[in-house]
C-alpha cells in the first residue's frame, strides 16, 4: 500500500515518469518494482543536462521541480529494500541532492560559479555515498580548492569573498546534517571519528597542553580565539554513535587537568552543551512512553544520577563525563517528578477518594527524588547552569514554580516538605512565597502587612488610616491584598486559619466609610471580604476543594477587575473598562481576537471564481473559473461543480464581509482547545488578550446586574441570562494556560 501511495504522489508531481514506464517494467518480476522504476525515470529527468547558471530560468524551474518531487522520491527510497535498483537510485538521488544544495547556496547567488558545480559533480559521480569518509573528504577538497581560487579572484573585494565563504560553509553544514545523518542507516564509524576530530583541535602538539574547540567547518585551520562547538553536530553524533563520542570526550576531559569548578569559560560551555544534548536525547527516547513507564524510567535515571554525583573527583575524563551524564539524567528525572507532584496535589484539591495516584511506582520515584534532593553532600552541583543557584533541590523548586505556579509549590510543600531547600523552610512557613502579587514590591508588602494585622490583631484604626492615606496608584494593591489574605483564607480546611465573621464586619465598615474609594471599589472590597466575588458562579467562590487552576484564574480575574476599576481615566484601557462597566457600548464594535470572515481576503488572493454549495459552503474553481468537473462538498457532501454548467442548486459565492461585531466565539465548550493566531496576533498574544477580555466580562456578569442586558446584546449567538457567566469561564483558563506555555517555550 505504501509503495502504491508514494508512486501515485510521484506520478502526480511528475507525469513524465509514466511515459516509458510500461517498457521498463519486467513482466516476470515477483517483487513490487513499480515505484523503483518510476523513481529511476524521475532521476533521469532531474539529472541536469547542462550547466545551470545564475538568473537562468531553467535553474528556477529545475529547483521547483526538485523540491516538489522530493516529497515522494525521498519516502520511496527510505522504504526497506535490498534490491540493486534501490541502492543505485539512492546514490543517484544523493548526487542530485548535493548539486541542488550547491546551486541553492552558491550558484544561484553569485555569477560565474557554475563551473564549480560541474567540478563537484565530476568529483562525486563515481561514489556519491555521503555515509563514507572518502566522500566527505572529496567535498572538503573541492571547497578548499574553490576557496583558494576565489581568494585570488576577489582579493580586492573582501565583502563579496566573505559572503561566498559563508555560503560555502552553509552548504557544507547542510550536507553533513541532511545527507550524512538524514539517511536511514548511520554514517560509517570512520566518518563519525573524522567529524569529531573536526570539532576538536590541539593548540600545540604537546600532550600536556589543554585541548581547545573550534567552529565546525571544512577548512583545516587553527582553533579560534573564542573556542566554540556546534551543538547540532554533537547532537547528531550522540544520536548515531553515543559510545564513540563519549570515548573521544572522555579523552578530551582526561587531558584537562582542571576540576569542574575551575575550568575556563570555553570548557564550561562544552560541559553545559554536552549535558543539554544528552538530556535532549533522553527526552526523545522517552517521549512516547506511557506516563506509568516514564515514572519507572525517571526512577532509574535519578538513581544513576545520585551515584554519579557521589564520584570523589571530577577532574578525570571518564569521571567528569559520568557526572555530566548524571546531571542530564537528574534534570530529566526531576522534570517527571514535577509533573507527578502537580498531579498529586491537583488530585487532593479535587477531593478524589481513589487509590494513591500511580500507586507504588510513584511512591518509589518520590523516595528516590527525596534522597537526591536531601543529600547535603551533592546539592552544590551545578544542575541548572546558573552558578548563583545550584543543586537538584533548587532545580526541582524552579520547575514547580515555572510550570505550575507558587500555589502548586505551596500545596506540594505541605505534604512533601523535602521539596523546599532548608534555608527556605522558615521563610515559606510565613506564607510569603505563595503570594504572586509580591512582585509589586514594598508598597504591596506594607498593605499586606496592614491587612494581616487588622485580621489577626484587630488593628482596624491603623487599617482605616492606611486606606485614607493611599495614593491612587496603590488602591489596586489594597484590593489584591484583601483577596490574598482574606478571601483565600477560605481555602484552608482549618477553621482556625479562616478570618472570623466579627473581624470581617469591622473591616467592612472601614472600607464602606472610606472617603477615597469609589462606589464600585467599595462594592468590590465588600465582595472580597464576604467571598462573594463569584456571584452565582460557584467556580469563582474560594473553598477548600477549589483546584489550583481555579484559584489562579480567580486571582487573574480579581487582578484585572481591580486595575480596571482604579484606572477608569486611562484611554488605553477604555475597551476593557467598557466590557466591565458598559458592555452595551461595544455591541457594534469589532473586538480583538474575535474570528474574522476569511472569504473576501481569499477571493482577492486566489485566482479563479468562488461558488457556494446548496448549504452555503464556499469552494473555488481555478483557471477560467468555469466548473468542468463534479465533486462532493468536503463539509456537507452536497454535489458541487458541474459539467461546463454550474449545478442548479449551487450559486456564485457572496463577496461581502460577514465578520461580526461584539463577542462571537459562541459557547465556551465549543471553543477550540488548540490556540490559533488571529490576523497579525500570535497565538500567545491572542490568548493573553482574550484572557484579559474574558476576565473583565466574567467579573461583570457575576457582579453587575445592571449590565446584564448589555452583555446579552454583546454575545453572539444570543444566550439566556443564566448562561452568561459560564460562557466567559473556559476561555480565560485556556488563554492563561496557553500564555503560560508560550512563556515557558520562549524562556526555556
Amino acid at each position: 500500500r505504501s509503495h502504491i501511495l508514494w508512486f501515485g504522489l510521484l506520478a502526480s508531481h511528475m507525469p513524465g515518469v509514466l511515459v516509458t514506464l510500461e517498457q521498463r517494467l519486467p513482466k516476470d518480476s515477483e517483487e513490487m518494482l513499480l515505484h523503483l522504476y518510476a523513481v529511476e525515470r524521475a532521476l533521469e529527468i532531474l539529472t541536469p543536462k547542462a550547466a545551470l547558471k545564475k538568473n537562468d530560468p531553467a535553474v528556477h524551474d529545475w529547483l521547483n521541480l526538485l523540491r516538489l518531487s522530493q516529497n515522494a522520491i525521498a519516502p520511496i527510497l527510505n522504504l526497506p529494500s535490498q534490491h540493486e535498483m534501490a541502492r543505485k537510485a539512492r546514490l543517484q538521488w544523493q548526487l542530485i541532492r548535493v548539486l541542488q544544495m550547491f546551486i541553492e547556496h552558491i550558484v544561484s547567488k553569485y555569477d560565474g560559479m557554475e563551473a564549480y558545480a560541474k567540478r563537484l559533480e565530476t568529483y562525486l559521480i563515481s561514489d556519491p555515498d555521503f555515509r563514507k569518509c572518502s566522500t566527505i573528504d572529496k567535498i572538503k577538497k573541492h571547497l578548499n580548492t574553490m576557496d583558494s581560487e576565489l581568494r585570488k579572484k576577489f582579493k580586492d573585494k573582501p565583502k563579496k569573498l566573505a559572503s561566498i565563504l559563508r555560503s560555502s560553509q552553509a552548504f557544507f553544514t547542510e550536507v553533513i546534517s541532511t545527507l550524512c545523518f538524514g539517511a536511514t542507516e548511520p554514517p560509517e564509524e570512520q566518518l563519525i571519528q573524522m567529524l569529531i576530530s573536526t570539532v576538536f583541535t590541539e593548540k600545540h602538539a604537546v600532550e600536556s597542553e589543554l585541548l581547545g574547540t573550534r567552529d565546525f567547518n571544512y577548512r583545516e585551520i587553527a582553533s579560534d580565539q573564542i573556542p566554540t562547538i556546534r551543538s547540532f553536530l554533537l547532537q547528531l553524533l550522540l544520536e548515531h554513535n553515543t559510545e564513540l563520542v563519549k570515548d573521544h570526550l572522555g579523552d578530551y576531559f582526561r587531558r584537562s587537568q582542571q576540576a569542574l569548578a575551575t575550568v575556563n569559560a570555553a570548557d564550561r560551555d562544552l560541559y553545559l552543551l554536552y549535558t543539554q544534548c544528552f538530556e535532549d536525547s533522553l527526552y526523545k527516547k522517552f517521549t512516547t512512553e506511557h506516563f506509568q513507564d516514564k515514572l519507572s524510567s525517571a526512577t532509574a535515571m535519578l538513581q544513576e544520577a545520585h551515584s554519579a554525583f557521589q564520584v570523589s573527583s571530577y577532574s578525570q575524563g571518564d569521571a567528569l563525563l559520568y557526572v555530566l551524564e548524571g546531571v542530564a539524567k537528574a534534570r530529566y528525572g526531576l522534570s517527571v517528578v514535577a509533573v507527578l507532584l502537580n498531579e498529586l496535589v491537583s488530585e487532593d484539591s479535587e477531593g478524589t477518594d481513589s487509590q494513591p495516584l500511580h500507586g507504588i511506582i510513584a511512591q518509589q520515584l518520590l523516595q528516590v527524588a527525596k534522597a537526591l534532593c536531601t543529600d547535603e553532600g551533592i546539592n552544590h552541583i551545578d544542575i541548572i547552569g546558573d552558578s548563583d543557584s545550584t543543586g537538584p533541590i533548587v532545580y526541582l523548586l524552579k520547575l514547580l514554580v515555572r510550570d505550575y505556579g507558587t500555589h502548586c509549590l505551596q500545596r506540594v510543600s505541605e505534604t512533601h516538605q523535602w521539596t523546599l531547600p532548608p534555608e527556605l523552610v522558615h521563610v515559606y512557613e510565613t506564607e510569603q512565597t505563595k503570594d504572586p502579587f509580591l512582585l509589586y514590591g514594598q508598597p504591596y508588602s506594607r498593605l499586606r502587612q496592614c491587612v494581616t494585622a487588622a485580621a489577626i490583631g484587630k488593628f482596624f484604626k491603623q487599617l482605616s488610616e492606611t486606606v485614607e492615606a493611599l495614593p491612587p496608584q496603590d488602591v489596586p494593591l489594597l484590593l489584591l491584598a484583601l483577596y490574598e489574605n482574606i478571601t483565600l483564607s477560605q481555602a484552608s480546611p482549618a477553621r482556625t486559619r479562616q478570618v472570623q465573621s466579627d473581624v470581617l464586619d469591622e473591616m467592612g465598615k472601614v472600607f464602606a466609610e472610606s472617603k477615597i474609594l469609589s462606589r464600585e471599589l467599595k462594592w468590590m472590597s465588600r465582595a472580597l471580604l464576604a467571598n462573594e466575588q463569584g456571584g452565582p458562579l460557584a467556580q469563582q467562590t474560594v473553598t477548600p476543594r477549589q483546584s489550583l487552576l481555579q484559584q489562579t484564574l480567580g486571582a487573574v480575574v480579581v487582578h484585572t477587575a481591580a486595575v480596571l476599576l482604579c484606572r477608569q481615566g486611562v484611554d488605553l484601557l477604555r475597551p476593557l473598562i467598557n466590557m466591565l462597566l458598559n458592555p452595551a457600548a461595544l455591541v457594534n464594535t469589532y473586538l480583538p481576537t474575535m474570528p474574522e470572515d476569511p472569504l473576501p481576503e481569499a477571493q482577492q488572493a486566489l485566482r479563479g471564481r468562488f461558488y457556494e454549495c446548496p448549504r452555503g459552503h464556499p469552494y473555488l474553481v481555478t483557471e477560467c473559473g468555469n466548473p468542468t468537473q463534479q465533486y462532493k462538498c468536503p463539509v456537507c457532501g452536497s454535489q458541487i461543480g458541474g459539467n461546463h454548467v454550474l449545478e442548479h442548486d449551487n450559486r456564485i459565492a457572496r463577496r461581502d464581509d460577514l465578520t461580526q461585531t461584539g463577542h462571537c466565539l459562541g459557547q465556551a465548550n465549543s471553543c477550540s482547545s488548540v490556540p490559533s493566531p488571529e490576523r497579525s496576533l500570535s497565538p500567545v498574544v491572542c490568548c493573553i488578550l482574550r484572557a484579559l477580555m474574558h476576565s473583565a466580562l466574567l467579573w461583570a456578569s457575576c457582579n453587575y446586574q445592571t449590565v446584564v442586558e448589555g452583555l446579552l446584546g454583546l454575545v453572539k449567538p444570543r444566550l439566556h441570562q443564566a448562561e452568561l457567566p459560564e460562557v466567559f469561564l473556559a476561555p480565560p483558563g485556556e488563554g492563561f494556560e496557553v500564555a503560560r506555555a508560550g512563556n515557558r517555550e520562549e524562556h526555556g
